[in-house]
């Protein structure tokens, strides 16, 4: 599989895991972004950082990161 379509299959496997189990990420503290959290996507070495806002019943992707950036987005 090309890396492209792998990068890809990953995000929409984590998308549709979020989506089902909003909870399903490691919480992050954020003093910007109540109800912060991340997914690891071992695979591609990724992570994707999102936000529940339960108000709305919706979930908001705020950065899809490399984990060997040595940081953390600025979020």
């Amino acid at each position: 599989m090309d890396a492209p379509e792998a990068v890809r299959d990953e995000l929409v496997k984590a998308v549709g895991l979020i989506a089902s189990q909003p909870t399903c990420g490691s919480p992050i503290a954020s003093r910007r972004f109540r109800g912060l959290r991340r997914v690891h996507l071992a695979r591609i070495d990724y992570h994707v950082y999102y936000r529940l806002a339960p108000r709305l019943r919706q979930v908001e992707i705020l950065a899809f990161w490399h984990a060997r950036r040595g940081s953390s987005p600025h979020l």
